[in-house]
């Protein structure tokens, strides 16, 4: 319960901005050609919007925050025309920084944005006008220009409460070539009074959640309940004003529901091994003051009072004092909630519910069926048992009744749990019945091989280790020691396995979600800018990189990234590193050398042979060059003759003084327009840098579109002899094969159904499609979704450095260095361009720790803790129970002429072969049951991107624990079995204690 309400908190503070609000919206309806003519229906006022929503509902949430509202256009013949929001919010000045004048105090002034102001140019006392803009179709008339005054400058709000605002951030920009756009402009109530020239303002009401007094209980009625008022505003009439209801509450409420699904699962899958666990420890307990109790219990059937009555009296004796141990335990639960409510996010209220009386019934009955089974198990033994000193024990191998139907259904769980069969509660205590067989049946098999042991040993003069084992296989109390000493490890075992395993997968998960340490994204500039930066930047021992990152719209599970190959192994996260770094060296690159070409001039003889001929229509010819701005362009070298014609020379401008590379050759027609033939290009060459160097045939690759071909049948240095074969083509390209015709890529996942023998067509950093091919496949990809392809960003920029509108640009870390992170950020500033995010691996786990699934599997953790104090524990009341026994055996045994030496050994040979074998086979039992049960646990809080979960066991952390627990039961067994042989004198033999 407590977890259910830290992950209400949790998933509130973790929401969008504004997610956690309702948000309502009223538009009016003017008269337009779809209503025909018609009074105006003006938008609900904030007032009205807020008497829509059910008192019900309005209770769980905070006093409304009022807007209005008005889109603007500035006329044409303004000075810089542009288009935005003018929007008035109840204390919006109190929430806002200014960077120069004040807050409007008057009708018709306003604040813009920093980015405004520079972008701009507006400063305090500029005049703005602005035309309310109305639909196309409205068929009333446009206002005149009402004009706007400037009297402050406000800079990008970081106040939450302007969260689900995005009031800034589209200055100066263009969605389409005739419209720029301003940042919101912000304005007083007054100019939206009752004689403002607004037509058709809208209203807009925000409810921010009441976060401190919503629980659970609430969170969960209200999801439902906002889907229901938000269909009933869908389904207003629309002859009336429009209303929208908006809340990601309901989100909220299905991810808290889906956090308590995953504690449901988790704490029971760790509490109940516990709870068997503990009732082991009862069952020893109990049994250990039974055994005490036998000579009373054989009087009681001597003098005629039965089993029933023995059965009684040892109830009487018991049942009380396990009885009063409920309330105590349910006092201890209480004070134990209290560092778990303080530790737990928010404010988490103590809470008794009826759950809590359910469970204290059931320890009831729980303690009391124990305390019932062991009184009538004693009871029933023959009264000759019950006057022996040391209890008949079976022999032989064989296992009990009860014994054999434990380890029957461990055996059938255990075959559910292979076959993937196993399910619900079941499931759920799987792992601590399997501990429990395993520990029954290794105390049935420990007697016969202790005592053969120890014969074997004694017939070898091995006095000492003999003694001990034949004391082992003797002792009453070694079964129940046993059973809880390996179900203690089993359980210590599997809960670190869980918590070890868990951890691992978060910061697996939280990596493969950054990418890298550190990632900024950068806005406003090129690949090539920002390479060019980073590469004048020195961070220290943090290295950086450059990578485009596109998610396609048209797929949400594919991403492409474009990389640094050398960086990008270095900093980012892979599943495995040896073979993300085989993949990624089958990146390989085209081994044409590029044609270089430097000079502001471009000459070329061109002849052609049997081309197009009969055609009536113009072919031209055009050199394909790759600026040093990463930029591609077309250089057109004029039109060629059809048939056969003499060489002629050509010559165009081109802005290659830096340097640019010759990619292609490109041949434009109009559609539709057929012919074939050759053209002879020679005698290339710049103004500066004198001859290009067309290399060998087989450096230019053949270019096939829709059945018509280009291709380079013979090249010299300085003559390359192309040859065409078009269909009616508009425009056919001979590529240079420094440029790959298909780009290498490394996949993970799917790639398009249409793909033919590992080639796909996929999309490039430009947003338009290009044809990829396979070079290697790893089971995921960092920073990616389930589908993705990784690809060299220098082979990507051959074709052109322009990134599509659905590409990012980000820089890498490959550490969380804050004073990296700033140096670049300047560096960046400094070349006009900003980095707008920053997403680091600390958060990402910080987010996947903060979870129900999280909490619960740390829970894992109290419980081993439980687990060594309950087994140290355990072997304390087995010590507590036989003392007086062991040291009447080994008192005799001194009288014998055993040696006080030799009697410390036997002691503590009897004690130590118990501890190291329980807790090595619990440990085994353990480690399998979470082999099979971790599936079955959610590990994180929702699925990932891509399959990256690994459930293989934490073997390190496992491996420590194991000689952990060995070594400190070890040493209380040994401590014990000291002091046991301490107490081995002579008195004890005629029962002085």
């Amino acid at each position: 319960r407590e977890l259910d309400q830290a992950s209400v908190h949790v998933e509130l503070d973790h929401a969008a901005p504004g997610a956690s609000a309702l948000q309502l919206t009223s538009d009016g309806v003017l008269p337009s050609i779809y209503t025909g003519q018609r009074e105006p229906v003006p938008a609900l006022l904030p007032a009205e919007l807020v008497a829509l929503v059910p008192p019900s509902l309005l209770r769980s949430f905070e006093a409304p925050i009022n807007a209005l509202s008005v889109q603007l256009s500035m006329p044409s013949d303004a000075p810089q025309p542009s288009d935005g929001a003018l929007v008035w919010r109840a204390g919006a000045c109190a929430h806002l920084q200014l960077a120069a004048g004040a807050c409007p105090t008057a009708a018709q002034e306003i604040l813009v944005s920093t980015a405004d102001a520079e972008n701009f140019g507006w400063g305090l006392g500029t005049q703005l006008p602005g035309v309310e803009k109305q639909p196309l179709a409205t068929r009333r008339a446009p206002a005149p220009p009402t004009v706007l005054t400037v009297t402050g400058v406000y800079r990008p709000p970081t106040d939450p409460y302007w969260a689900g605002w995005n009031i800034v951030g589209v200055s100066d920009t263009k969605p389409d070539r005739n419209l720029v756009l301003h940042d919101t402009w912000i304005t007083g109530e007054s100019t939206f009074g009752p004689y403002s020239p607004w037509q058709n303002p809208s209203s807009r009401v925000d409810l921010p959640a009441d976060s401190e007094h919503i629980g659970v209980d609430e969170l969960l009625t209200l999801g439902p309940a906002l889907e229901r008022f938000q269909r009933q505003q869908e389904r207003r009439p629309t002859s009336i004003a429009i209303v929208r209801a908006h809340s990601g509450l309901t989100a909220v409420a299905d991810q808290v529901r889906e956090a308590q699904h995953q504690s449901r699962i988790t704490i029971p899958a760790l509490m109940v091994p516990l709870g068997l666990l503990g009732l082991v420890v009862l069952w020893m307990a109990l049994g250990a003051a039974a055994e005490q109790r036998r000579p009373e219990v054989a009087v009681a059937r001597l003098r005629g009072r039965g089993i029933a009555g023995a059965r009684a009296h040892l109830l009487r004796e018991l049942g009380p004092v396990v009885l009063v141990g409920v309330p105590l335990g349910a006092v201890a639960a209480l004070a134990l909630s209290w560092p778990a409510r303080s530790l737990l996010p928010g404010h988490v209220p103590l809470e008794i519910r009826s759950p809590v009386w359910i469970a204290l019934l059931l320890s009831v009955g729980a303690v009391t069926a124990t305390a019932v089974l062991i009184s009538a198990g004693i009871s029933r033994e023959p009264i000759v048992a019950l006057l022996r000193r040391v209890p008949v024990r079976r022999s032989g191998w064989g296992l009990g009744t009860l014994d054999a139907v434990v380890v029957t259904v461990a055996v059938s769980i255990l075959g559910a749990f292979v076959t993937g069969r196993l399910t619900g509660p079941v499931a759920l205590a799987a792992p601590a019945v399997l501990a429990l067989a395993t520990g029954l049946v290794l105390a049935r098999l420990l007697a016969p091989l202790a005592t053969r042991a120890g014969r074997w040993l004694l017939g070898r003069g091995a006095t000492s280790a003999g003694v001990a084992f034949l004391q082992l296989a003797r002792r009453p109390g070694g079964r129940s020691t046993i059973a809880l000493l390996t179900v203690s490890a089993a359980i210590l075992l599997f809960a670190t396995d869980a918590v070890a395993v868990g951890s691992r997968n978060r910061t697996l998960a939280a990596e493969q979600e950054v990418g890298a340490p550190m990632v900024a994204t950068v806005t406003g500039g090129s690949v090539r800018a920002v390479r060019d930066a980073l590469s004048h930047l020195d961070t220290g021992d943090t290295d950086t990189t450059a990578v485009v990152v596109q998610h396609p719209l048209s797929d949400e599970d594919q991403t492409n990234l474009f990389v640094d190959r050398k960086a990008f192994l270095r900093m980012a996260t892979f599943a495995d590193r040896h073979a993300a770094d085989a993949a990624v060296r089958h990146l390989h690159a085209p081994r044409a050398d590029p044609i270089e070409v430097v000079g502001r001039t471009l000459t070329a003889d061109v002849a052609t042979e049997s081309f197009y001929k009969g055609s009536h229509r113009g072919v031209s010819l055009a050199a394909r060059l790759l600026g040093h701005d990463g930029v591609p362009v077309s250089v057109p070298l004029g039109d060629l003759g059809t048939g056969t014609s003499p060489a002629t020379t050509r010559d165009a401008p081109i802005d290659c003084a830096e340097g640019c590379v010759l990619t292609g050759w490109q041949l434009l027609t109009d559609p539709g327009n057929e012919g074939q033939g050759r053209v002879i290009i020679s005698s290339v060459h710049t103004d500066a840098a004198g001859a290009v160097d067309l290399g060998k045939a087989a450096d230019w690759t053949i270019g096939d579109v829709n059945g018509s071909r280009i291709q380079a049948l013979d090249a010299t240095d300085q003559s390359l002899t192309v040859f065409v074969d078009s269909r009616g083509s508009s425009e056919l390209t001979l590529p240079h094969g420094w440029v790959p015709a298909s780009l290498p890529v490394v996949v993970s996942g799917k790639v398009p159904d249409e793909s033919k023998g590992g080639y796909f067509t996929g999309i490039g950093m430009d947003g338009v499609n290009r044809t990829m091919s396979v070079a290697a496949r790893l089971p995921w990809l960092p920073a990616a979704t389930r589908n993705a392809t990784l690809g060299d960003l220098d082979l990507a920029l051959r074709s052109g450095m322009a990134l599509g509108d659905e590409a990012e640009l980000q820089v890498w870390f490959s550490s969380e260095d804050k004073a990296a992170l700033s140096a670049v950020t300047k560096a960046l500033h400094a070349r006009k361009m900003d980095v707008t995010a920053v997403a680091r691996v600390s958060t990402a786990r910080g987010l996947l720790d903060d979870s129900a699934a999280t909490w619960s599997m740390q829970l894992g953790v109290l419980v081993g803790v439980a687990c060594l104090l309950v087994a140290g524990l355990g072997l304390a009341i087995g010590g507590a129970a036989s003392w007086r026994t062991r040291s009447r055996d080994l008192a005799i045994l001194r009288l014998n002429g055993v040696a006080r030496r030799d009697i410390r050994r036997i002691s503590i040979g009897e004690q130590l072969p118990t501890v190291v074998v329980s807790v090595l086979a619990g440990g085994g039992a353990g480690v399998l049951a979470a082999h099979y049960a971790l599936p079955t646990l959610p590990l994180l809080p929702a699925d990932p991107a891509v399959d990256l979960i690994d459930l293989s066991a934490a073997w390190g952390a496992l491996l420590v624990l194991i000689a952990i627990a060995v070594v400190t039961l070890g040493a209380v067994g040994a401590l014990i079995a000291a002091l046991v042989a301490r107490r081995a004198s002579p008195e004890s033999v005629v029962g002085a204690p």
